[in-house]
């Protein structure tokens, strides 16, 4: 009876959901996302251990595990080099899962329909959210804070650059697999789906956005046809970003470094470590987050001020792990770009998602970012996601 319960289960698929329940309940709650991400581990261990599930320890599978996890292996080092070590272990057990969930999706063998029911669930559940989202804006129509960027906190179920991305990957998500199959509904989830991203007010989500309409657009219509999307589509984004004050400013500002919170932020980070003395290995994370300050209310200092998120995953390794971090953040990259030319083009866009917003804000420094980067960043450079030739 014992074995026959056994060969009824379908473990992988059971793993794969339940991780994807962790990335994609994480708009309704923190606590019950990561008591999820726990059964999820538990069943791993439960099926590896009683021989239920096959691991493949191939050379190119603990290469690509080794890679990446570089992020987890640079923060264990900016941990040990902080003199406040209990501060830095924050760091630790906030990017735990980078090194927990990559072992889990490297190793184990997923056959493409387990793949594509797993990203059936986030999207799912990001269409949900979608929603709540909307719903949630409908209360404050008549209070003048819609796509005003300082208020969005007030509508987005999470943090609103992050749901503006979440958002594209369900996008790009549902096209690619094909997820809908009643052209109409497609298209009304899709529409919604849009409307979130622009609720977002996330800049990165709006210019990647565009680039996706107008990508599909070629790809799926004729010349003609998408031509005239295209004009129609940068007519509308003008307007609607050009009536919009707030917007207009925060675009207006992307580039002017007076007015840039970034552009500062980054120039901080530069001045912090170029004024360390340890510029090999940089300064450890639990000392320059000893005071985590708002960069709300940053001031620019001549030497450099800690404490202050730099907007970059680059620049937050920049800073906390110096010369060193930068060599193996590089090196992590060029890899990354190099395999990617392998795999298909869902998993050459959705790397090109994380990436750009990884440039824009420190992934690592959120629950949002871990799970981004620990969930789909190595499901992407799988087999299952090869170029056909």
């Amino acid at each position: 009876m014992k074995n026959i319960l056994s060969k009824n289960i379908n473990f992988e698929l059971l793993i794969i959901v339940f991780l994807f329940l962790y990335i994609g309940l994480i708009y309704f709650s923190i606590a019950i996302s990561n008591i999820l991400l726990g059964i999820g581990v538990f069943l791993f261990l439960l099926a590896w251990i009683k021989d239920e599930i096959q691991l493949d320890f191939k050379k190119s599978n603990i290469v690509l595990f080794l890679l990446l996890i570089i992020p987890f292996l640079l923060t264990i080092i900016t941990v040990l080099h902080s003199e406040d070590l209990a501060n830095g272990m924050r760091s630790i057990r906030l990017r735990l899962p980078v090194l927990i969930i990559p072992f889990i999706l490297i190793f184990i063998n997923i056959n493409d329909k387990t793949i594509k029911k797993g990203i059936t669930v986030f999207t799912i559940l990001t269409f949900i959210a979608t929603l709540y989202t909307l719903f949630e804006a409908s209360k404050f129509i008549n209070e003048g804070i819609l796509f005003q960027p300082d208020f969005t906190f007030f509508i987005t179920p999470i943090q609103h650059p992050y749901f503006g991305i979440y958002l594209l990957i369900a996008f790009v998500s549902l096209i690619e697999f094909k997820l809908i199959k009643n052209k109409t509904l497609k298209y009304i989830v899709l529409f919604l789906f849009i409307i979130g991203i622009v609720i977002s007010t996330s800049r990165l989500a709006y210019i990647l956005l565009f680039l996706l309409l107008i990508f599909y657009s070629v790809k799926n219509v004729s010349k003609k046809k998408s031509i005239l999307f295209l004009i129609a589509l940068t007519v509308f984004s003008v307007l609607f970003v050009s009536t919009n004050k707030n917007l207009q400013l925060k675009f207006k500002t992307t580039f002017d470094y007076q007015n840039s919170p970034r552009l500062k932020l980054w120039d901080n980070a530069i001045k912090v470590l170029n004024n360390s003395e340890n510029k090999l290995f940089g300064i450890g994370v639990g000392d320059y987050y000893k005071t985590k300050e708002d960069p709300y209310f940053f001031k620019e200092n001549s030497g450099g001020l800690y404490g202050y998120d730099p907007h970059s995953q680059f620049f937050e390794f920049y800073i906390t792990t110096g010369y060193t971090g930068i060599i193996f953040m590089l090196i992590f990259l060029l890899f990354g770009i190099f395999k990617i030319k392998g795999q298909n083009r869902y998993a050459r866009i959705i790397f090109l998602i994380i990436l750009t917003f990884s440039l824009t804000e420190s992934i690592l420094n959120r629950q949002y970012g871990v799970q981004l980067y620990s969930i789909f960043i190595p499901l992407i450079f799988k087999e299952n996601f090869k170029r056909l030739r």
